[in-house]
């Protein structure tokens, strides 16, 4: 019989930057504070930022100043999914479904949500994870499935905890949720042992 460990850190994984920013969007909505950032909110918008001064005839970063030799955004989306570059294309995605209102979540996200220690849960990339330990992991909706998430390197390095209590290593490991995230859905016990 496997021995059961209070729940004390949770997190919601993602597989772009794009989805933490529905995320973003769902709090400002909501005008809740449930989710912590904990990646600095000006690199999580970057690139949808980027583009949506591309669509205003604003200024590009250095970085994203690549945009400038296309045309229109559907060009830069053609071309994101030429070169499979998911978070160009998930950023298109953003862009068209919330125009400004990125501008706002954005501030929102700097203003309430950036290290924010009164929340329920972390947010973040899979790929930024690596190295830190969570009790609960959720994975958003934007992986396809869970073999999407063996695409990801370094991913069983993220998996382990502190306390024992195991998350997911593909097909080892316990999965807490692959679903949209609703912070109710979070299991408050996972077993501590395989049995």
């Amino acid at each position: 019989m496997a021995n059961f460990t209070e729940i004390k850190t949770s997190v919601i994984l993602t597989r772009t930057n794009a989805r933490i920013i529905e995320y973003v969007i769902k709090e400002m909505n909501n005008e809740s504070k449930d989710i912590n950032l904990l990646k600095n909110p000006n690199e999580i918008f970057e690139c949808s930022i980027a583009l949506l001064n591309f669509q205003n005839n604003e200024e590009l970063s250095k970085k994203y100043a690549f945009l400038n030799r296309f045309q229109d955004l559907y060009k830069i989306k053609e071309y994101a999914e030429a070169t499979y570059d998911n978070e160009l294309r998930f950023a298109y995605d953003i862009v068209n479904k919330y125009d400004d209102r990125i501008y706002d979540a954005l501030e929102y996200a700097k203003s309430f949500l950036f290290n924010n220690l009164d929340s329920k849960s972390d947010i973040l990339s899979a790929h930024s994870a690596k190295g830190l330990e969570w009790d609960s992991v959720v994975i958003a909706s934007d992986f396809d499935d869970i073999n999407t998430l063996k695409t990801i390197p370094n991913l069983r390095v993220i998996c382990a905890t502190h306390s024992g209590v195991y998350i997911w290593v593909f097909l080892i490991c316990y999965i807490v949720a692959i679903k949209d995230i609703s912070h109710t859905s979070i299991e408050s016990k996972v077993p501590s042992t395989i049995d």
